[in-house]
């Protein structure tokens, strides 16, 4: 019997390990002036990094292009003692002829994942799980049965029982909890609005369409002191 959990327990950590994982990891940024994007305003420094695909999966272990997203670093630097705010609803992607794309909301981010390739891959793993976790709850449950010393009914009792919560273990990393799993890696690193203190270094990710020419982006600059906006085109 524990010959049957052993295995069980294998073949969960493999089905674990096949599936993709997508993970926010902490890596390191520079000066914002540092970046080929990059602008001054004042004592307000901005950077702009657009990440290539082998960028992508160092960041995020995995690869977003497909997914119809591409992840743009921002990096923000306030040397100054005026507050600034900046939106992403503010930022967009510019084409040579002009045309504006506005970054994703954090949900529209999350639902382009979910529904590729990419989010349908993560699913699966996810489902594969709920199965495997299942069948080490029975081979678990069987052993605790037999082990109280009725290997008939308690061995039957024992299996149900760790097969339920087998099953439920499972199934919290089930095709319905990918959604969660992306939106909760991705609140981490979404830049969404910010405001930008004296003497403070913000950072965070931008999400665009992926696919698109884009040559420069258009930020929205409030500073708040002085109550006053300011729209410049970083050539990205």
């Amino acid at each position: 019997m524990r010959r049957r959990v052993a295995a069980a327990c294998c073949l969960l950590l493999l089905v674990t390990a096949c599936g993709p994982g997508f993970q926010s990891n902490i890596t390191p940024i520079r000066s914002p002036l540092s970046y080929p994007s990059s602008h001054q305003q004042d004592s307000l420094q901005i950077g702009f990094d657009q990440l290539s695909p082998a960028e992508q999966i160092e960041h995020f272990g995995v690869d977003m292009t497909n997914a119809d997203v591409v992840p743009i670093r921002v990096v923000v630097r306030n040397d100054g003692t005026d507050e600034f705010y900046i939106q992403a609803e503010q930022i967009f992607g510019r084409t040579a002829n002009g045309d504006l794309y506005p970054g994703y909301r954090l949900d529209q981010s999350v639902e382009r994942i979910r529904q590729s390739e990419l989010g349908a891959a993560m699913a699966r793993g996810a489902a594969a799980g709920i199965l495997v976790g299942a069948a080490v709850g029975v081979a678990a449950g069987a052993a605790l049965g037999a082990a109280v010393g009725d290997a008939g009914s308690g061995a039957a009792l024992g299996a149900a029982t760790g097969g339920t919560a087998g099953g439920l273990s499972g199934a919290a990393a089930g095709a319905d909890s990918t959604s969660r799993a992306i939106k909760q890696e991705l609140r981490k690193v979404d830049w969404g609005n910010r405001v930008i203190y004296p003497g403070r270094i913000e950072h965070g990710f931008l999400f665009l369409k992926s696919g698109v020419a884009y040559e420069a982006l258009e930020v929205l600059i409030y500073n708040v002191n002085k109550r006053q906006n300011t729209r410049v085109a970083i050539t990205l």
